[in-house]
């Protein structure tokens, strides 16, 4: 295949193909609810910490109590990132097999569009320049027409 047509390819396969375009977008309501969840577990925690403490209090003088609830805040916040840690570094990429036939089926198209065309624009460049442009003429007018 020749220089130009990889890169007509390429550009298709990531059109086609693209990660950005498959990708699930969220509204502003998603991430209103997802705010609004965090704000909650947020204040949860820190109401959750504040009746350790006082509970604690009754038990063990303050700074006890503090260093109770402070040493608890920081080995929940360190099994947080570990259990992330983890489950990011066991995480399977799923093999898209759809995707991967899309790109066997798009690239064979191409190669097999090119072969046919090599030959006839080879032998007559001047008029497949000409339906070239005549062809961009109609898309350009098509599309302003829209």
């Amino acid at each position: 295949m020749s220089g130009m047509a990889s890169v007509i390819e390429q550009l298709l396969l990531a059109a086609v193909t693209g990660e950005k375009a498959m990708m699930p977008r969220r509204n502003r309501a998603d991430w209103a609810v997802m705010a609004l969840s965090v704000l909650l577990a947020v204040s949860g925690l820190f109401f959750l910490m504040l009746a350790l403490d006082r509970y604690l209090e009754k038990i063990y003088p303050l700074y006890i109590a503090a260093l109770v609830c402070g040493g608890v805040l920081i080995s929940m916040a360190l099994l947080a990132t570990g259990l992330t840690h983890c489950c990011r570094a066991r995480r399977i990429t799923p093999t898209n097999h759809t995707q991967d036939i899309l790109v066997k089926n798009i690239t064979s198209l191409m190669e097999g569009a090119f072969a046919e065309l090599e030959v006839p624009v080879q032998e007559n460049p001047k008029t497949s320049m000409l339906l070239a442009a005549v062809a961009g003429f109609f898309m350009a007018n098509r599309m302003n027409a829209r």
